[in-house]
């Protein structure tokens, strides 16, 4: 394969396409974060080569424009705040190329916290606290919620502890044994 056409990193900077690419990446990285593997991507859209796009995003992250670290923590925060579970958190990052061992260094791990997201997200969402009376929901409310909190990306057994799993099939079973 002849590589004639690519260029050194130090024979990029100052090159017109350069320069333009550069340019194109700070207009996308100005309204929000990006990972490297979504300004790589956009970038290809736009017809970059990609000799070019790895001299553009390495100067980036020279002058810390650009960081997987910075761009996985404020995502996190901005997911956990708009309602999402781990496992939807953990997705979405996967598929902007964000490494396991950088998601897990910024997600929160404690089950407790997940537990009181997911009671705050049913609150919110259903205007409905949880309270021991959930056993006493008809099944196809409880199995709503419990759709909805799957949806959501939480792990089925913080959604069983969430809404009293074992306290709710001992509802059901008392009823249908009468």
């Amino acid at each position: 394969m002849d590589n004639s056409y690519r260029y050194t990193k130090n024979q990029l900077v100052g090159n017109v396409q350069f320069e333009t690419a550069y340019e194109v990446a700070i207009g996308l990285l100005t309204p929000r974060e990006h990972s490297k593997l979504e300004l790589r991507r956009k970038l290809v859209k736009r017809r970059v080569d990609h000799s070019t796009i790895d001299a553009v995003v390495d100067r980036l992250c020279e002058q810390d424009y650009l960081s997987d670290d910075r761009f996985t923590r404020l995502y996190i925060e901005e997911r956990i705040q708009r309602g999402d579970g781990p496992l939807k958190i953990t997705g979405n990052l996967a598929k902007r190329g964000i490494e396991r061992c950088v998601i897990n260094e910024f997600l929160p791990s404690d089950e407790d916290f997940w537990r009181d997201r997911a009671r705050t997200v049913i609150a919110k969402r259903f205007s409905r606290a949880l309270t021991p009376e959930i056993a006493q929901l008809p099944r196809n409310e409880w199995n709503r919620l419990c759709t909805f909190l799957q949806n959501r990306g939480f792990r089925a057994s913080t959604v069983m502890q969430v809404l009293n799993f074992e306290t709710k099939t001992k509802f059901w079973s008392d009823r249908e044994e009468t």
